[in-house]
């Protein structure tokens, strides 16, 4: 059976929108963000620290329930863009693109 994908996401995988309060390690410095979405391959993180491309980050977030494992991985910046709707002269927005390079 073949299955069409009639949906406007045409992605190998679905991104699903969790927007969860997220923490980025780098080099030992943690970063406060929210996750926006997540699929099995990557995510979109909102925070205000800028990354460089392809730098490796450890990612981590609690599930909204109990009953669900916390989330920790291993991730690559594949983008970073200013989020214009939420930037101000004073605090810079960005919007990550992250690769998971492996679950931990």
């Amino acid at each position: 059976m073949l299955i069409e994908k009639n949906f406007a996401e045409k992605r190998d995988f679905i991104r699903m929108q969790i927007n969860s309060p997220a923490i980025l390690n780098h080099d030992g410095v943690e970063y406060k963000g929210i996750c926006r979405d997540l699929s099995s391959t990557g995510m979109l993180i909102e925070i205000n620290h800028n990354f460089e491309v392809g730098i490796e980050l450890k990612v981590s977030f609690a599930p909204r329930s109990e009953a669900q494992p916390a989330f920790n991985a291993v991730a690559e910046v594949l983008r970073s863009d200013i989020n214009s709707e939420e930037s101000t002269e004073e605090i810079k927005s960005y919007i990550l693109a992250l690769s998971i390079k492996q679950i931990i």
